[in-house]
């Protein structure tokens, strides 16, 4: 279990790397939209690779882009999303207890292969807009969920693996609109560091479109809801807020 408290407080929230750049200004929902970014990715409101760069810390209590999903499906061919609801905590004792997956997935950085289909952007749930933070469970997480507070059209698919010891690897693809072309899938492999409500990934493979690159590190407002085989693992990126389930 990948725990809050082996890290020191968060401090003031700030916002930094190569994401934050690249994915240009989103549009402002309220008060709760934070923006921040995954580096590596094209600029454009919606990020079309995903990345390894933005870092920001944020109050236990970060706000975010939003919170819930649509319900029907787009012609860009992802499935409909849905948003949890929340309650309990990924951490809470689970019989049996969350068991840690292989990280050696077989692909690039040894990332598994999709687990789900991707998943059309809806609008965002303006009454949702806190992050928690929480215990992230070890397991696999697929994106179950996309969330965004701009123009709506196109998808985001991902899963994400993560051990007992802090050790994840993530493959990941996104389509910035109906119209347009789904952008590269990109893989990543690294440390995960959880500090409140903040989760910091710190990359040592990423590889896109089958060439290596320097992707940085994220950091992003989280939170973990539900438990056991409803556990709901939740980031904020620019504007976006993705739930994904834990199998």
């Amino acid at each position: 279990m990948i725990s809050p408290r082996l890290f020191s407080a968060a401090g003031p929230f700030q916002g930094r790397g190569r994401l934050a750049i690249l994915l240009g200004s989103a549009v402002l929902f309220g008060t709760g939209l934070t923006v921040l970014a995954c580096g590596g990715d094209e600029a454009s409101s919606t990020p079309t690779d995903d990345g390894g760069a933005s870092s920001s810390s944020s109050s236990s209590s970060s706000s975010s882009s939003g919170g819930s999903t649509s319900s029907s499906s787009s012609s860009s061919g992802g499935s409909s999303s849905g948003n949890p609801s929340d309650g309990g905590d990924g951490g809470e004792q689970c019989n049996p207890p969350p068991v840690a997956p292989n990280l050696d997935g077989g692909g690039a950085c040894g990332t598994l292969d999709f687990g789900a289909a991707a998943v059309d952007f809806g609008p965002v749930d303006a009454s949702d807009t806190v992050y928690d933070g929480g215990m992230l469970p070890p397991g696999i997480y697929d994106a179950v969920s996309a969330e965004r507070s701009s123009a709506a059209g196109g998808y985001w698919r991902e899963t994400f693996v993560v051990d007992d010891k802090g050790r994840f690897t993530r493959i990941r693809q996104i389509k910035a609109t109906n119209g347009g072309q789904p952008g590269p899938i990109s893989h990543r492999s690294g440390t995960v560091v959880v500090n409140g409500a903040n989760i910091t990934f710190k990359y040592d493979c990423a590889v896109t479109n089958d060439a290596g690159l320097d992707a940085g590190e994220d950091t992003l407002p989280f939170e973990v809801v539900g438990s056991c085989d409803k556990t709901y693992y939740k980031y904020g990126v620019t504007g976006i807020r993705i739930t994904l389930h834990r199998r």
